[in-house]
């Protein structure tokens, strides 16, 4: 690393709070942190947030990189292999600990790029910020600025009931379930009703499943109106229009590639927007070469946390994001069962969205920092971010030096 990083506060307090907590290694399951163990990771968690100080030191040790140490060169060049988009610090810092050198920064918009080594290949690496709009802003700066396939690392909610804090996904495909369209009850009934098919709306406006029902999500509390509908109005209100039992229905995203896109009779649209397939068949080979490990280290202590079954990494299936963060299980449980989703975050499918605006190639990798409402005893992001980010950047390096 050219970088060397700044230890003295995480250092000073790294020995302040092994002097509370004992030399011991604590072992801890997820839902059971004791307060040593939460000290110490508050302490890294300040820094890793702030991005001021190194907690540890050493490859492979979630070494903290001194931001403002690194030089701002406007001229260093934007032909770069690969660009990296992460959402916030402890991600960005993750990726800036696995490069083999750091060139400088180059400064647009109020975003710094990072500029430098990953193995062979030259690399740009920047931090969005939180949400989809933070996201498509600094994916549209990167497609402006630098010549590079793009990939996005960070942290998610885990979706899919089978995937654990720690697992890391790669979706093939992802989609915005949050833009949507909300339709009005149906008589009073139980059901809600788009009459709009045919005439002014085509039947694959909104998301039709195999079993040929449409996906609509509700909130508890708005499905109320009892009266009853008889099977021959029911068949004709779905005859001439769209029947729902939820008044939330997803909608597709424009695409927009042509000057003349928008002015096209049928705006092109999808509900799905696929990863570049050459960084997904990557992801696949370089899948089997990375170890995730149990065991997690907070950096400058010796606290241990052991996860209950060991990460995986799973490529393929669906993404999802939105400007929601998402804790409600009830919601979870529905989203996976209607759009069979591995996980949820806040930029990715934004950041997919203007790369397909900008034909790039690229791909999104995320590792699970929590379980969207699933976690038995609270949600755990601010306990296993850390691990997360950790996580994807181990795969994301595998998939840079291999792509």
């Amino acid at each position: 690393m050219l970088v060397q990083p700044t230890l003295r506060a995480a250092l000073l307090a790294a020995a302040a709070l092994c002097a509370l907590a004992g030399a011991a290694a604590a072992t801890a399951t997820p839902d059971e942190l004791g307060l040593a163990s939460q000290a110490h990771h508050n302490a890294w968690r300040e820094g890793m947030l702030t991005g001021s100080a190194a907690a540890g030191a050493g490859r492979g040790r979630h070494m903290l990189v001194d931001l403002a140490a690194i030089p701002e060169k406007p001229g260093l060049s934007d032909e770069v292999d690969i660009g990296i988009i992460t959402a916030f610090s402890p991600e960005v810092q993750s990726v800036l600990d696995r490069m083999d050198s750091i060139l400088g920064k180059k400064t647009y918009s109020g975003r710094a790029f990072f500029i430098g080594k990953l193995g062979k290949k030259t690399v740009a690496v920047t931090t969005s910020g939180e949400s989809m709009v933070n996201a498509a802003l600094t994916t549209q700066l990167f497609c402006d600025k630098f010549v590079s396939k793009l990939v996005f690392s960070g942290i998610a909610g885990g979706v899919d009931p089978s995937n654990n804090i720690g697992d890391v996904v790669i979706p093939a495909t992802w989609i915005q379930p949050h833009q949507q369209r909300y339709i009005r009850p149906l008589e009073s009934s139980k059901y809600f009703y788009y009459p709009g098919k045919g005439a002014t709306i085509t039947d694959d406006t909104f998301k039709q499943l195999a079993s040929g029902e449409y996906a609509s999500f509700t909130r508890p509390g708005t499905d109320q109106c009892t009266a009853s509908l008889s099977l021959a109005k029911l068949a004709a209100y779905k005859k001439s229009g769209v029947v729902t039992t939820g008044f939330a229905l997803p909608i597709p995203v424009q695409i927009l590639t042509s000057g003349l896109d928008i002015f096209k009779g049928t705006v092109p649209a999808k509900f799905n927007i696929y990863v570049d397939p050459g960084l997904l068949a990557t992801a696949k080979k370089v899948a089997s070469t990375v170890k995730l490990s149990r065991s997690y280290t907070v950096p400058g202590t010796n606290t241990t946390f052991t996860l209950g079954t060991i990460p995986k990494i799973k490529v393929g299936g669906v993404g999802m994001s939105s400007s929601t963060f998402v804790d409600n299980a009830e919601y979870r449980k529905d989203l996976y069962e209607t759009l069979k989703a591995e996980s949820c975050d806040m930029e990715s499918t934004a950041f997919i969205q203007v790369c397909a605006t900008n034909k790039k190639a690229c791909i999104v990798i995320r590792s699970l920092s929590d379980l969207a409402g699933g976690d038995a005893d609270g949600n755990q992001v601010s306990n296993f971010f850390g691990l997360a980010s950790y996580h994807s950047s181990l795969v994301l390096t595998a998939l840079v030096k291999a792509a």
